[in-house]
């Protein structure tokens, strides 16, 4: 099949994968069932009928607001959807339909809701990084089996392991700065930049070194945003900002362009 008939359809698939995340991320840090009840206005209690959980689309049809209590609708529910149907289009046309694929969405998609659920709660769940790693590399080891590629998931879990052991040290050495979650968190994400997906053949060089980058574009990321909110006066110096996303976003881009960046600065 063409190949952007793959990223159409997984578009519109990552709409409704990203209307569940909006559950994940509301609920599990409640502590309250993903699976039951369904979902209702969190201020009338109403359920909320099929015709008004259309991902997206409801959002707009509504005017962002309830229809029974017209509380108003957050802009962050139709921007997660959003989000998880553009990084799943994204993460399809670099990577293709191959067997490897399924292991990147699952990763943009449980590493998305980690976002969203640190940026309100700056809590990165156990509930979700433990099950999001077990599966993470269940999933990956379905294309290193089928195409024999050992040394590279040997390489990913190689840089997985420097990771954590890197955020653990920096978390035991500047306490207070990072949480368990980011050092937790830095595991999987290691696993996954290091794999570079994108890039064969695996070496060490590559899986290290990008994942070297994706730690240090996490610092560039969390400190620019630090100096924003207070340059915006939302944030004071002593006030805690969420690692989590800068963390993630710097993985996000090492994970699909970490080996090319690294070229062009040893081209230097």
């Amino acid at each position: 099949m063409p190949l952007l008939f793959w990223v159409a359809a997984l578009s519109l698939f990552g709409l409704l994968v990203g209307s569940f995340l909006n559950v994940v991320a509301y609920r599990v840090p409640l502590d309250l069932s993903i699976a039951h009840p369904p979902s209702a206005c969190p201020v009338c209690e109403t359920p909320i009928a099929p015709r008004d959980n259309i991902p997206l689309v409801s959002w707009l049809l509504l005017r962002a607001k309830c229809r029974h209590c017209q509380t108003p609708i957050p802009f962050r529910y139709p921007a997660l959807e959003l989000t998880n149907a553009l990084v799943w289009a994204g993460a399809t046309l670099l990577i293709g339909p191959t067997w490897a694929l399924p292991a990147f969405l699952w990763f943009l998609s449980v590493t998305l809701v980690l976002i969203a659920i640190d940026l309100d709660h700056h809590r990165l769940p156990n509930k979700i990084v433990y099950p999001g790693t077990i599966v993470g590399l269940a999933l990956l080891a379905v294309p290193t089996i089928v195409h024999g590629e050992f040394t590279r998931f040997g390489w990913s879990l190689v840089a997985g392991t420097l990771a954590f052991a890197l955020m653990l040290l920096l978390a035991i050495l500047v306490r207070g700065g990072f949480g368990m979650g980011d050092v937790k968190l830095s595991f999987v994400l290691g696993i996954f930049v290091g794999y570079q997906v994108r890039f064969p053949p695996a070496s060490m060089f590559q899986a290290l070194s990008s994942t070297g980058l994706s730690i240090f574009l996490s610092f560039l990321i969390g400190g620019l945003t630090g100096l924003t909110l207070m340059a915006l006066r939302r944030k004071k110096g002593k006030d805690h900002v969420a690692f989590g996303p800068a963390m993630i976003l710097g993985a996000w881009i090492a994970a699909f362009w970490g080996w090319p960046i690294m070229e062009l600065y040893l081209d230097l």
